[in-house]
């Protein structure tokens, strides 16, 4: 503990004393009260272990993923390809799970079913992208945060972070290891679609 910490309790306890003696009893607890708010460090290290608690901190893997997609910046973009020196779309969110650690199916709508389905307000960096209607995903990226992400984005582009362009996207976390047991989709759980392998082609 502190010495700046001592010296004040000290100095409370010295105070509350004081009123104590003059009669001040519910003066005494008044200054307790604040005596035992939390300190300013104390306070942010709460919220932080709160925040982190409620999950609104990218997984290490997740982080790891995003670290792997932005030191890809530049590569062209070629369909069918994984990496590591050009990618699609899919190609490209696969690679960089991989390098993470994490095994994700090859074409985006087999990766927004092996995802569980969050609320734009839950996003995260690390998380997946996906455009298209329904199930039907017909590209995916990586949320980098604050409403961007990174993407191999079509023929004659490359690999770079670029503004979400639409609101009619959903968003994907990814879970250690694939295919997942329960897939989640709008807070409600349900069984996994298809049986799809992690050697599939791509679609």
């Amino acid at each position: 503990m502190s010495s700046v910490v001592l010296r004040a309790r000290a100095i409370r306890v010295s105070i509350a004393l004081a009123i104590a003696t003059a009669g001040g009893t519910a003066v005494t607890w008044q200054f307790a009260d604040h005596a035992n708010a939390a300190t300013p460090a104390a306070a942010g290290e709460a919220a932080a272990a709160k925040a982190k608690a409620k999950g609104k901190h990218p997984s290490p893997k997740a982080r790891k993923a995003l670290k792997v997609a932005r030191s890809k910046r530049g590569k062209p973009y070629r369909y069918g390809a994984a990496g590591p020196n050009a990618f699609d779309c899919s190609g490209f969110t696969q690679y960089s799970y991989k390098r993470a650690g994490i095994k994700l199916p090859r074409t985006a709508a087999q990766q927004y079913r092996a995802t569980w389905h969050i609320k734009k307000s839950k996003r995260l960096p690390g998380d997946l992208v996906f455009f298209g209607s329904g199930a039907n995903k017909y590209h995916v990226g990586i949320y980098a945060g604050k409403g961007w992400m990174w993407d191999a984005p079509h023929s004659g582009s490359h690999v770079h972070k670029r503004k979400i362009y639409t609101s009619k996207v959903a968003y994907g976390r990814v879970k250690h290891g694939w295919p997942a047991k329960v897939y989640r989709r709008s807070g409600v759980e349900s069984k996994p679609m298809g049986s799809l392998r992690y050697d599939q082609p791509a679609g």
